[in-house]
C-alpha cells in the first residue's frame, strides 16, 4: 500500500521529465522513480533513506532526508544517482513527530521547512534557507520569510509573493489540517505562532469519505504562472 508521497517535475523544448517519492508500508525506506518524455515505464532508483519531500530547483531534482539531509538525484547518468549536497546535522528530538518540505521562495532561495508536533500537539514550523555551493552548502536558520506566504502539503509544497497575491497573509504558511477527519485549511503565523482556521473544505453535515490514510490536496496557482 502506498502511504503518500511528493513528486517534481520540468519541462523544456526538448520534453519533460518527473520524479517521484513514494512510500510502501512494507518498506522502512522511501521508493524514487523517474519517467521521461518517450519512456512506456517508470525507472526506480535506488534511495537506500527515507526521504520526504523532492523539488525540481535550478535545473536539479533536490530530495530531503527525514532528517534533514539534502540530496541531489541525477537522473541523465545510467544507472541514476544521488550525491549529498548538504549532509545531515542533527537529530529530531524524541518528543517530537516532524516533516519536512522543500520550497523555492519568490526570491528563488530554497527553503527547507519543518513542521513538528508534540506529544501534547503543540503546532511549530522552523525554516532554513541553504546558502553555500554543491561542496560547501549549509542551512542557515531564518525567522520569517518578509512578504511570501508559503502553500505546504505532502504533495508539493509552493511560495507567492503577497505583493502579487494581497488576499494571502504575508510571513504566513497554509497547510492542510484534519479535524474529526475533515480536512481544513489553516495558516500559521510566523511573527507570533498563531495558527487561524480559513475554511473547511468539506460539509460537516455530510459523511466524511475521506479514507485512510488521509487524503492529500494540490495547491494551484490560478493565474497558472
Amino acid at each position: 500500500m502506498i502511504n503518500h508521497n511528493s513528486y517534481g517535475c520540468c519541462s523544456s523544448c526538448h520534453g519533460w521529465l518527473a520524479l517521484i517519492v513514494y512510500h510502501t508500508s512494507d518498506s522502512p525506506v522511501s521508493q524514487v522513480a523517474h519517467y521521461k518524455a518517450g519512456d512506456v515505464t517508470w525507472t526506480r532508483i535506488d534511495a537506500r533513506t527515507l526521504l520526504s519531500d523532492v523539488i525540481y530547483y535550478k535545473g536539479q531534482f533536490l530530495a530531503v532526508t527525514s532528517s534533514d539531509g539534502l540530496l541531489s538525484v541525477n537522473v541523465n547518468s545510467d544507472p541514476a544517482t544521488t550525491t549529498w549536497c548538504i549532509r545531515t546535522t542533527r537529530a529530531s528530538p524524541s518528543h517530537t513527530m516532524t516533516h519536512y518540505s522543500l520550497v523555492e521562495s519568490s526570491r528563488e532561495d530554497l527553503l527547507l521547512v519543518e513542521k513538528s508536533y508534540s506529544r501534547s500537539w503543540d503546532l511549530a514550523y522552523k525554516m532554513w534557507c541553504a546558502y553555500g555551493d554543491d561542496g560547501g552548502a549549509q542551512w542557515v536558520e531564518i525567522e520569517g520569510i518578509g512578504t511570501d506566504a508559503l502553500f505546504l502539503d505532502w504533495n508539493v509544497s509552493m511560495s507567492v509573493s503577497a505583493l502579487d497575491f494581497p488576499e494571502c497573509r504575508p510571513n504566513s504558511i497554509y497547510f492542510l489540517d484534519y479535524v474529526d477527519w475533515f480536512p481544513q485549511v489553516r495558516v500559521f503565523d510566523l511573527e507570533n505562532g498563531n495558527v487561524e482556521k480559513v475554511c473547511v473544505l468539506h460539509d460537516p453535515s455530510e459523511e466524511c469519505l475521506l479514507p485512510e490514510p488521509k487524503r492529500t490536496g494540490i495547491w494551484i496557482l490560478p493565474t497558472m504562472v
